[in-house]
């Protein structure tokens, strides 16, 4: 329901902004992405320059993430 009232609004030329943890949500309905880490910009992309997979990755935490998960697969090897 309230990714309709984006769309309607947006149709109408008002500006809306959407903040969401759900990038399957904020990627059909968005045409500007700020992504926050801690209170710090991660980057701020037009529609037409990132996939939502890109999206996806940054929103869960990106390159931090990569680097957790390349520990967690190193400490389970070296058991």
């Amino acid at each position: 329901v309230v990714l309709r009232y984006i769309v309607e609004a947006a149709k109408r030329g008002l500006g809306v902004i959407f903040i969401t943890h759900n990038p399957a949500h904020a990627f059909p309905v968005g045409d500007r992405f700020l992504i926050l880490n801690r209170g710090q910009s991660m980057g701020n992309f037009a529609k037409d320059e990132i996939s939502q997979h890109e999206l996806t990755r940054l929103m869960a935490g990106g390159a931090e993430l990569e680097q957790l998960q390349h520990e967690l697969e190193a400490a389970i090897a070296s058991k």
